[in-house]
């Protein structure tokens, strides 16, 4: 796996530049990830994000109470 080294600094700038060009959302309601082996993916449509790497499926859902 390739992590890039970048310094505090070139973090920062891409972050904020990555924030600029993106629609940003607070949602009121708590969220939390679910994550689960790869192999166990389900598509989930109640999901409101589901990313995955090479092991790990993660999905970001409301908080129910």
């Amino acid at each position: 796996m390739y992590i890039s080294k970048e310094s505090k600094e070139e973090t920062e700038i891409r972050l904020i530049r990555v924030l600029k060009s993106a629609n940003f959302k607070v949602y009121q309601e708590p969220y939390y990830f679910r994550e689960l082996p790869l192999n166990n993916f389900v598509m989930d449509p109640n999901a409101l994000a589901i990313v995955r790497d090479d092991e790990i499926i993660s999905y970001i859902h409301e908080l129910r109470t």
